[in-house]
């Protein structure tokens, strides 16, 4: 049950310069100002955008991959930690090579959602700084929020489960699990 003023999240993002406007894989925009046909699962038509995926290529200082697996876990410890500072309840957390996911208990409304964020991001980040490069996230991230014990237990199976080989996960009261 979470306290009050605060839910369960699943928030997702990736690491700079990794899933950009006009991606192979699909995009959208914050609001849907534009997007892609397809997404991840569903591709789009190759040609999509690909004018934009060269522009966005162009501006972006390149990308950021979380190559070693020492980096992926000092990366992850460095969320758990940030999360455990400000105060906020972790249920699991997965570092991959270009991604993130988080099941957290943070703030139910949006200013102070975004708030905690900005400072989880900006706080884990500082304590890689320069690892691997300046600027380690994008600045986006997608969140849901998991109303139910039943999505709750759905969103952490998924983050435990089905982010491929290549990831460091910190489980509550086991600590990291897996560092691959």
């Amino acid at each position: 049950m979470p306290r009050p003023g605060f839910a369960w999240w699943h928030v997702m993002w990736h690491t700079y310069g990794t899933w950009l406007h006009g991606s192979e894989k699909g995009f959208r925009d914050r609001d849907h100002r534009i997007h892609s046909s397809g997404d991840y699962k569903h591709r789009p038509p190759p040609d999509e955008h690909a004018g934009l995926r060269e522009y966005m290529k162009r501006i972006t200082k390149g990308e950021v991959v979380l190559h070693t697996v020492a980096l992926r876990r000092e990366v992850c410890e460095a969320i758990v930690a940030t999360l455990s500072e400000l105060e906020f309840r972790i249920m699991i957390v997965t570092v991959c090579r270009v991604h993130v996911h988080v099941v957290a208990e943070l703030p139910l409304q949006e200013e102070p959602f975004d708030d905690a964020m900005t400072k989880l991001k900006t706080k884990s980040s500082a304590r890689v700084k320069g690892k691997p490069q300046p600027r380690l996230w994008a600045r986006l991230w997608d969140n849901r929020l998991l109303r139910t014990r039943e999505r709750r237990n759905g969103a952490f199976a998924y983050v435990r489960d089905d982010q491929g080989r290549f990831c460091c996960t910190y489980i509550e009261g086991r600590g990291i699990v897996r560092s691959t």
